[in-house]
């Protein structure tokens, strides 16, 4: 009874059990602070409200897919993890959490935030990224005491002018998105070529675009995987268990033909490749990160970035760091 601290997260939840129910022996636990309970797959989590003395819950990927009103029970929560569910709407209850501090709603099909988000004064980190928001209550305006707001992948439509009263370093936002409300950079974006790029210079460099778009940013969809494509693939039969340890050719057609919205292409500030980024597994599923097969001799098309400021060297020739560096991009050794 006198237990105040309790984390038993999950990380293989995918696969893992499911529990009808949180453990009954928990609400005897009247003085625990803190309960990590993510990654299970619960039916009935309605006991834990009984759970007044708690602090922190985080109850990331457990299946819910509605929140009791009885939550309003943990009037001492400072920090609640909701991230990864199926959460489509909230109890208006979230509001009597006077003490939250940090909300992290991430990764659930959230469609809209009701006006009374307003009303949660005291939060200092609301994340609501790769939800399905097209647009902000204005009462965002009103918690003055945010230090971070993630607003990162979704699919807005427009954004609250009141955006602009909030300090630009609490943002967490892509630029063509920001353009939504704020002027300046609209004006800005204004100049930027329109319409989609191929990439043709170079393939390899092509690739650490797509990295970071589509399997890092995740902005570029829908994400491509090798064993969909090939089960799917109709002009032959692709045995990637025969075929894997070499670049698949109908793979590299694919990422050849592929277009690039430029609207993308403005947050791209950094580039980090890796020999473990997951593209390269698409081309060559059993590559073994040891040989040159993604080595990048031209950089030209770099100059489809406006905004990058910087490049790892792990698989750039001599020519390609030189030519990046007379741009004044900054090149940093892996």
């Amino acid at each position: 009874p006198y237990l105040v601290r309790l984390s038993l997260s999950n990380s293989k939840s995918s696969e893992g059990a499911v529990i009808k129910g949180v453990p009954t022996g928990l609400k005897h636990l009247k003085v625990l602070r803190y309960l990590v309970f993510s990654g299970y797959k619960i039916n009935d989590w309605s006991s834990l409200t009984e759970l007044r003395e708690l602090k922190t819950l985080h109850i990331a990927r457990t299946d819910i897919s509605a929140l009791p009103r009885e939550i309003s029970n943990l009037k001492h929560l400072t920090d609640l993890d909701l991230s990864h569910n199926h959460l489509n709407e909230l109890p208006e209850s979230l509001t009597e959490l006077t003490k939250l501090r940090r909300l992290n709603l991430s990764n659930n099909p959230l469609k809209e935030l009701p006006q009374w988000l307003g009303e949660m004064t005291e939060l200092e980190v609301l994340d609501v990224s790769q939800t399905q928001l097209k647009t902000l209550p204005e009462s965002i305006i009103k918690l003055s005491n945010l230090k971070a707001l993630n607003l990162k992948k979704n699919p807005f439509k427009s954004l609250p002018a009141t955006l602009l009263k909030l300090p630009k370093k609490v943002i967490q936002l892509e630029e063509r998105n920001k353009a939504l409300y704020d002027e300046k950079i609209k004006a800005k974006m204004d100049k930027y070529p329109k319409g989609e790029a191929l990439f043709d210079d170079n393939f390899n460099f092509k690739l650490m675009i797509i990295q970071k778009l589509m399997y890092e940013d995740e902005v570029l969809v829908p994400k491509f995987d090798v064993y969909d494509f090939s089960e799917h693939y109709t002009n032959r039969k692709i045995d990637i268990e025969e075929e894997g340890y070499q670049i698949i050719p109908e793979v590299v057609e694919h990422f050849k033909k592929l277009p690039i919205p430029m609207a993308l292409l403005i947050d791209i500030k950094e580039l980090r490749c890796d020999g473990g980024d997951s593209i390269y597994g698409q081309l060559i599923p059993f590559w073994d990160g040891e040989d040159e097969s993604f080595m990048v001799d031209s950089v030209v098309d770099v100059n489809l970035l406006p905004n990058i400021k910087r490049v790892n060297d792990l698989f750039l020739s001599k020519e390609a760091v030189k030519a990046l560096r007379s741009k004044k991009i900054k090149v940093s050794s892996y």
